[in-house]
């Protein structure tokens, strides 16, 4: 496994001399705070402190990182969601989204995330990439080679996300991004030296549980390099940067697959990666 980067860069990655005036009040930051204390229930936000637009609730979301941060809890990267049509259809989008990850929500071992009291959790099976230098979308230069070229590795993650709203409809995305849409934690596996060399456009990959077995491939979704490109073009837009040292979980390769039931084994793997496994059994799907 991956060592956790204890190093990795501050969450408020922005560039000099921005400000912002829409900054949320600290009532509706608090209340945000309060559903966070109260995981993996779900307490629910008052309507009038809701945010009504994506722009409201990724203000919402930056604030709560800040608040975060000086509690010590400390945001060491980004996940991307919805990276294929069909993910954004399901919730009304016409472009993925991003959320925050944490220290705190980085477990060392795929036995270690799965063990976690949850609501309705589910796994995804994604790549991660670590930043190896500072990726500015706002750079007339940038491009796809030159985002890769500041990749310093990639590895299999699984991210476990859990469905603890209840109610909530896809009428309030806004308050999901506020909440770090569905974020509970992850996991990374071992890096990949030769990435550069997968054809990252077609790659399949799996999710085995209990002997079941779910399929995806990445012709399907945003590669790991167009979705890193796409991150810091949207966080370019708040005058922030990607870092140095930041993770990104770049989007799932497979639809998220619940977990129900007795968990005798769970595999997640990707062609040209080490798989994930919680088992002590090979994965059925490693032949692939």
């Amino acid at each position: 496994m991956i060592p956790r980067d204890d190093a990795a860069a501050p969450s408020d990655c922005v560039r000099p001399g921005n400000t912002n005036p829409n900054s949320p009040n600290e009532d509706v930051v608090d209340s945000f705070l309060r559903c966070r204390d109260g995981r993996p229930e779900w307490i629910g936000i008052p309507p009038g402190q809701r945010p009504r637009t994506l722009q409201e609730g990724y203000r919402i979301q930056a604030a709560v990182h800040r608040a975060l941060e000086r509690r010590g809890v400390r945001r060491v990267g980004y996940k991307i969601g919805s990276t294929s049509r069909a993910g954004q259809r399901a919730f009304g989008l016409l472009d993925p989204i991003y959320a925050g990850i944490f220290a705190n929500t980085q477990c060392s071992s795929l036995a270690e995330a799965l063990s976690a009291r949850l609501m309705a959790p589910s796994v995804e099976c994604e790549i991660a990439v670590k930043i190896g230098r500072e990726i500015d979308g706002s750079d007339p230069a940038f491009a796809d080679e030159s985002v890769a070229d500041a990749i310093e590795w990639c590895a299999i993650a699984c991210e476990v996300i859990d469905d603890r709203y209840g109610a909530i409809t896809k009428a309030d995305v806004p308050t999901l991004l506020a909440d770090d849409f569905y974020h509970a934690n992850f996991v990374l596996g071992a890096s990949v030296a030769g990435w550069r060399e997968l054809d990252l456009s077609h790659l399949r990959a799996f999710i085995e549980i209990n002997g079941a077995v779910a399929s995806g491939c990445s012709e399907d979704v945003f590669t790991c390099v167009e979705s890193v490109r796409w991150l810091a073009s949207k966080l370019a837009a708040e005058q922030r940067t990607l870092r140095a040292g930041e993770i990104v979980l770049t989007g799932s390769l497979v639809s998220p697959t619940r977990l129900a039931g007795p968990l005798k084994s769970v595999c997640l793997s990707i062609e040209g990666f080490s798989p994930l496994r919680f088992s002590g059994s090979p994965c059925a799907t490693e032949q692939h």
